[in-house]
This record gives structure tokens, C-alpha cells and sequence, in this order.
């Protein structure tokens, strides 16, 4: 059973690289959007950077499980886990 993990894993692996694909593309357009945000208002808008942090949490997450980094099979949604741990900060 051990010997046939490793094909599974990367089997399973294989629709979230599809998504994270996805995603970077989508990516790619948000920076360009918050770079021209960013340029005219001086600060990016709250949910353009959540959206980036979104797309990056998720790439992190299926590329981790895809290189054997952790065994826990990342979830399909693009909120953050329970294992995540970040920070916001505090707003003056």
C-alpha cells in the first residue's frame, strides 16, 4: 500500500493543479487591476488584495500536497484552514 501512495497522491494532486492554473491566470489580471488601484488611489482596495492572498493560499496548499511537503489532502474551498495561521492587522 505504501508503494502505490506516492501515484495517488499525485493523482489526486491533479485537479487542484488544474484549478491553481486557473487561478494564476486569474492572479496575473488582479495584479494588473490593483497595479493601476495602486497608481491612481495610493492604496489597494481590501478585497482585490484578499482575492490575491486567496489565489497564492490555495497555490501553496495543492503545490505542498503535490510535492509530498504533507499528507492532508487540501480542501477545494478558498478560505483559509484551520491550520493556517494569519495574521491581520490591527486597523487604526
Amino acid at each position: 500500500m505504501a508503494r502505490w501512495r506516492p501515484l495517488v497522491q499525485w493523482l489526486l494532486a491533479v485537479p487542484h493543479l488544474a484549478v491553481v492554473y486557473a487561478l494564476s491566470s486569474l492572479r496575473q489580471v488582479l495584479t494588473v487591476i490593483s497595479f493601476f488601484a495602486v497608481l491612481f488611489t495610493k492604496r489597494i482596495p481590501r478585497p482585490l488584495f484578499d482575492a490575491i492572498a486567496m489565489t497564492y493560499r490555495y497555490e501553496w496548499r495543492s503545490v505542498s500536497y503535490a510535492l509530498f511537503l504533507h499528507e492532508e489532502y487540501p480542501p477545494f474551498d478558498f478560505q483559509p484552514t484551520t491550520t493556517t495561521t494569519a495574521t491581520h492587522p490591527t486597523r487604526c
